[in-house]
């Protein structure tokens, strides 16, 4: 098995096929049974969750009704026709995923820097009271030791 390390902040269409690849290869020799993929999905950029998703085998959608079961003529033939989606569709599915966890971790990055900021703020805030209290009390007790030296002189 490869690693895919180091995405970065925008991830490429040609990072997820090259992950696609990978997979698809080793499910198509037999090494690896079912592929499943987990990622978190940007809900907005307070709420994101964790998806799990089967990507291999590909299961055929629920119909409508279950008594209806569709048939499909495929032209060429079927083997042709998901030999050839079946990457396309494995390289959509990992980018989507690559996309929606890069978004979910800059929404979540932005809402932690947007908390940050306003804790910086509060304690700005109460860091300049606290330095003009102590100021105050200085001068107060200054102004108190020059009358009672004054009042002491008399």
């Amino acid at each position: 098995m490869q690693e895919f390390l180091g995405i970065g902040d925008e991830p490429t269409f040609h990072q997820a096929q090259a992950i696609s690849h990978e997979i698809v290869t080793h499910f198509l020799d037999h090494r690896i049974k079912e592929v499943w993929l987990s990622y978190t999905q940007f809900i907005n950029p307070l709420s994101h969750q964790v998806e799990s998703l089967r990507l291999l085998p590909v299961e055929e959608p629920p119909a409508d009704d279950s008594s209806m079961r569709r048939s499909y003529v495929f032209e060429p033939d079927t083997q042709t026709v998901f030999k050839d989606l079946l990457p396309r569709y494995i390289d959509i599915l990992i980018y989507s995923a690559l996309l929606e966890s890069k978004a979910s971790e800059h929404g979540a990055r932005m809402t932690a820097m947007d908390s940050a900021s306003k804790n910086a703020d509060e304690l700005i805030r109460t860091m300049v009271l606290m330095r003009n209290r102590l100021r105050q009390a200085a001068i107060t007790k200054e102004i108190a030791e020059l009358v009672s030296g004054a009042e002491a002189l008399k």
